[in-house]
């Protein structure tokens, strides 16, 4: 049986909108730890290690009309360009972006 191996072109691997942009070398994977951390998980000289991080919620929004009426914490930043999702909402932790959620979909984002 021939190996099929399909390449991906590299234009659509450094596409930084759909995989975003840190560069740190080595980064495998990410795993939300409470509710303002996620751990790194690295490979560094042939090993795995990991780290914990700070992690900042985020929500991008279509205008003000999201937050109406949300009484919860919350930066909301005005994004430049011609695009439709033109807010960065940053909250300063899961529990805070869980509220909101809830408030629009009557559950919670992440399961909890």
């Amino acid at each position: 049986m021939t190996e099929c191996k399909h390449s991906v072109p590299p234009l659509f691997q450094n596409n930084q909108v759909l995989f975003g942009h840190d560069s740190t070398p080595g980064l495998i994977a990410c795993e939300i730890e409470g509710v303002d951390n996620v751990r790194l998980y690295l490979r560094v000289d042939g090993e795995t290690r990991a780290e914990l991080a700070p992690f900042v919620p985020l929500l991008v929004l279509k205008g003000d009309d999201g937050l109406k009426g949300w009484t919860g914490e919350a930066k909301l930043e005005e994004l430049t360009g011609s695009g439709s999702f033109n807010r960065l909402v940053l909250f300063p932790d899961l529990k805070q972006l869980d509220e909101r959620a809830a408030k629009s979909i009557g559950n919670t984002v992440h399961g909890k």
